[in-house]
């Protein structure tokens, strides 16, 4: 389990990509700083599967969701640089709590729930993890058709640092970074179903977004230009991370909001 959620590390778009219109205008899912629900799937394939048969299961799923004018976002990740992943891809379904409730007493509680549920069963085998996970930046970029890159970093705090500095810290980290081109998304997020102590590598995770491989490239640079400072500080200072992975998010269902 452990080498599984290890190799997870929840990167993705999050919460939504921004649309062009800035922060204020944009149809966010919930406000910088709030938490957002985030449901996360850990996928095997079985059998010969292939990502081809997902899909067109999931489009069954999205007709549904759409039915149901869910207000969410579903995406699809796969590796590109993560060492020891254990899955073939993950499923991620970022909605508000209200949300997630009322859908997964739909899912839990109807024969049609029931039967979307199992609908993939033939084809892969799963685990589901869910988190709260609470955006502290995020950018007005132009919205893309393709996949983005994302990555994700475990953490643990270190001794003596309360959860109240860490959080002060994170807030100055955003605050430094607002007008960051390469940066789309950064948040935080804290495991709060599906896995026991020790399940996970870290206390919490940091989940950051790029519109594209130059713009990952591009904040890599940076930190090799100097950025490595602010980051060893939040290192040596504040929390113990495990390293990132990099991982490949393509959109596959967008609600109303984000």
């Amino acid at each position: 389990m452990t080498r599984v959620i290890t190799g997870m590390v929840f990167a993705c778009l999050l919460a939504g990509t921004a649309s062009a219109r800035g922060e204020e205008g944009a149809n966010w899912l919930v406000p910088l700083g709030s938490a957002v629900s985030h449901t996360a799937h850990i996928c095997q394939l079985k059998d010969g599967a292939t990502m081809e048969d997902i899909a067109r299961i999931d489009e069954r799923l999205h007709e549904t969701l759409r039915d149901r004018s869910v207000t969410g976002l579903r995406q699809i990740v796969t590796p590109l640089f993560a060492v020891n992943a254990g899955y073939d891809y993950l499923a991620f379904m970022w909605s508000t709590w209200e949300e997630f409730g009322d859908l997964w007493n739909w899912i839990t509680g109807t024969p049609e729930g029931q039967a979307m549920a199992h609908a993939w069963d033939d084809y892969e085998s799963c685990e589901a993890v869910v988190s709260s996970v609470f955006p502290l930046l995020r950018q007005a970029v132009q919205e893309v058709s393709g996949p983005q890159v994302a990555t994700a970093e475990w953490c643990t705090r270190k001794d003596g640092i309360s959860q109240e500095q860490l959080g002060a810290k994170h807030r100055s980290i955003a605050d430094a970074n607002r007008e960051n081109p390469l940066v789309a998304w950064w948040g935080v997020g804290y495991p709060q179903g599906g896995a026991r102590t020790d399940a996970f590598p870290g206390e919490f995770f940091h989940l950051v977004t790029y519109r594209d491989m130059a713009a990952y490239a591009g904040a890599k640079q940076a930190i090799a230009d100097g950025g490595w400072r602010e980051r060893g500080d939040y290192y040596s200072a504040y929390a113990d991370c495990t390293g990132e992975h990099v991982l490949s998010v393509q959109n596959v269902f967008r609600g109303n909001g984000r």
